[in-house]
């Protein structure tokens, strides 16, 4: 079936589409005008075609026969849909990644279920600290839908973490750094360990005292290796060195999960003013591209 007078594949275009019997392979494109023509009935069916630099495109074909124009032709048009068929592969994928991605939240939910549980004296102290892993969950996965799952800011990853029991910002936390925006992974990883590191401080640390402080500063450096994120926590102003509960679920998260997760290193030192933390992680395990988790790039909506 050819087309004459198609002008591009951007926008509308007009068209006449002639069905003329010609001794040629028989193709798909060929029998349908053929067998549209014969009903007489107005028909819309997508068209992919390849576009230069063999791009494949997608057109809404209309083909009116109770149109003619004579000479076996009829009038149709032609609406390029590249982009909402894009949109819409994207969103069948997006929905089976979060299939995915909730199972595996429940099953996170869970296992921090019977952590706090475990470790809990009381139902008062387990509820508390159930809720706030809850709400570092859910404050991590907020940040990712607001960027279509792409990436999240380090500065506001942190934000998100140290909020004070009303949901300000807390002042005692300072944080100094390039800008650098996580993937989704690296995102929840250091989601959850930064809530820890926070109400461990606010329970037993610096900020269980008015003047406590803490100070989050990291930066990127070069090594044989490749390039490394280089991020230091450090606790100051507590008044009695803090006791570290190595079997804890929030050691786990900070110690043993965190850097598995990133391939990366955490380091401990309990100092008389208070915790520091030096973790190193490799750059290319955290950092966010253009594309979502599902490898398609974002575009504005159609």
């Amino acid at each position: 079936m050819p087309f004459r007078g198609i002008e591009g594949l951007s926008g509308p275009v007009h068209f006449c589409a002639a069905a003329k019997a010609k001794s040629q392979p028989v193709q798909w494109y060929t029998l349908r005008p053929l067998f549209i023509f014969a009903t007489g009935n107005l028909v819309e069916f997508d068209l992919r075609v390849t576009a230069p630099e063999n791009r494949f495109r997608w057109l809404k074909i209309t083909i009116s026969p109770k149109d003619r124009l004579g000479d076996g032709a009829v009038l149709g048009t032609a609406v390029d849909i590249t982009r909402i068929k894009e949109r819409e592969d994207s969103n069948f994928w997006l929905t089976r990644e979060l299939m995915h991605r909730s199972r595996n939240l429940l099953s996170d939910i869970q296992s921090m279920a019977r952590h706090s549980a475990r470790m809990a004296s009381s139902y008062q102290e387990f509820n508390k600290r159930f809720l706030d892993r809850l709400q570092a969950i859910s404050a991590v996965h907020d940040l990712l839908v607001a960027s279509g799952y792409t990436q999240v800011n380090l500065v506001e990853l942190i934000l998100s973490q140290t909020q004070r029991d009303d949901g300000s910002a807390d002042s005692r936390v300072l944080t100094t750094g390039e800008p650098i925006d996580l993937n989704p992974h690296a995102a929840q990883a250091f989601g959850m360990a930064l809530n820890e590191l926070y109400m461990n401080a606010r329970l037993h640390g610096a900020l269980k005292t008015p003047t406590g402080r803490i100070a989050i500063s990291w930066g990127v450096k070069s090594s044989p290796e490749g390039e490394t994120l280089d991020l230091i926590w450090k606790e100051s102003g507590a008044i009695t060195r803090p006791e570290i509960n190595s079997a804890g679920f929030g050691t786990f998260m900070i110690t043993t999960n965190l850097p598995r997760s990133l391939n990366g290193s955490v380091e401990r030192k309990n100092d008389d003013d208070g915790l520091v933390y030096h973790m190193d992680f490799p750059i290319h395990r955290l950092r966010a591209s253009d594309k979502n988790c599902l490898g398609f790039k974002q575009s504005p909506a159609v």
